[in-house]
């Protein structure tokens, strides 16, 4: 089958996320292909507040075209005139509309030239993508097509990760644009409980609910040599991987972090304002942004790990983090605030909701170190048995749609 899958990050990105880990999944099976589209580029995106994370790696994807990774995989970034971004006059939901119909080349013509204009499934994952849906769909006026046997539409899904509401960087119109999203397509596709009530509530004609994975190999074998930023750090080593964004209370992390002064902080990933200026005590250490494949070993020689959530949003709330995956998978105790979708995941972790409880139950997880039983706990998550879930999902809703004849997407 072939599939396009519209995301956000290039697949060499540091930041591995669940669609880079989809799509090389099914790329291993023989029965996929896969063309793979990372968040598309525009002059704003060179500089300036809409600087976009990775440009090089995109720009270099849109001058030599698509990249084949491998025998079952290619990628592409197109460049467009009409960005959909959060500033004014490009925050329009008709820019949403039409901003794959002003790509340089076209997009349409790249998917063509690479034989994906005619795809099976079409996932969308980043709703920057959303009109990726219409330019896939077969042109029943185009006089190059085979009337006798015109082409079947494309499975339209929609891969619904987080909530976009109150996000700073989401264009308020992509509301309206997910809203139309979920209805178009044949299925969305969930990763959280609680996105799977709202998606029924926007009127989806079919909703599942698949959750991201870990990759458990990756925290196998002899245990490798510590980092060296680890160096000289006292332990406990209480570490929190990914982004410093809106979704983190700040004012909390540093008040866990003067309670439990003995024990050494270790952040690792990108960072908005406050952070990292304000990770300023002697134990707090902000490292950066480090290589997915690196993340695995700063886990293993860590004592515990926190996600402290900034209770009341609702982008939290369905919040269903690749992170605490990992942090189980490497086997440490974790602390986390409380929210809704945490809750539903029933998975062994202990939780606090000021400072004093989220500091003493963190003393409590780190003085015992890792706990190699904490990894039975997401073996259920493996990337293998989530990929698998997917391409069994797919077969359903192949089998259900071919059964009755199905109307265009309006």
């Amino acid at each position: 089958m072939k599939w396009i899958i519209a995301a956000s990050h290039p697949l060499d990105s540091l930041f591995k996320v669940s669609a880079y880990h989809l799509t090389v999944g099914l790329a291993r099976h023989e029965a996929n292909e896969v063309f793979y589209l990372c968040a598309p580029i525009s002059l704003f995106h060179r500089a300036g507040p809409s600087r976009t994370t990775d440009f090089d790696l995109r720009q270099a994807l849109w001058r030599t075209g698509p990249r084949q990774h491998s025998a079952r995989l290619w990628e592409y970034c197109p460049r467009t005139w009409l960005p959909y971004l959060n500033r004014p006059f490009f925050r329009a939901e008709w820019v949403a509309r039409r901003t794959l119909k002003w790509t340089q080349p076209s997009l349409r013509h790249v998917l063509q030239k690479a034989g994906f204009d005619r795809p099976d499934i079409v996932l969308v994952i980043n709703l920057q993508y959303a009109a990726l849906f219409d330019l896939v769909r077969p042109d029943p006026v185009n006089p190059s097509l085979d009337a006798a046997s015109p082409p079947a539409r494309p499975l339209c899904i929609y891969r619904n990760i987080d909530e976009i509401r109150g996000m700073v960087h989401v264009p308020p119109s992509m509301i309206a644009v997910e809203r139309d999203t979920a209805r178009r397509a044949d299925a969305v596709i969930t990763v959280s409980v609680v996105q799977e009530e709202k998606m029924r509530r926007l009127g989806a004609r079919r909703v599942f609910r698949l959750p991201h994975g870990v990759d458990l190999s990756a925290f196998d074998g002899p245990l490798p040599p510590e980092p060296p930023e680890y160096a000289g750090l006292a332990r406990p080593r209480i570490v929190f991987v990914g982004a410093l964004t809106q979704w983190v209370d700040h004012r909390l992390v540093v008040e866990v972090a003067r309670r439990l002064s003995d024990a050494s902080f270790v952040f690792i990933g990108p960072a908005d304002p406050p952070f990292p200026d304000c990770l300023a005590l002697p134990n707090m250490h902000y490292l950066g942004p480090r290589a997915f494949e690196a993340v695995p070993v700063y886990l293993r020689h860590a004592d515990a790990a926190i996600i402290p959530f900034a209770a009341g949003s609702p982008i939290v709330e369905s919040a269903h983090p690749l992170k605490l995956l990992m942090y189980l998978a490497a086997g440490l105790p974790t602390v986390c605030t409380p929210w809704r979708e945490l809750k539903a995941m029933e998975l062994p972790v202990a939780t606090a909701s000021n400072a004093d409880d989220f500091a003493a139950a963190l003393r409590q997880a780190a003085g015992g170190g890792r706990n190699p039983r904490l990894i039975e706990s997401v073996r259920q998550y493996e990337w293998p048995r989530i990929v698998s879930r997917l391409e069994a999902i797919v077969s359903e809703l192949r089998t259900e749609l071919s059964a009755k004849p199905r109307q265009p997407t309006p």
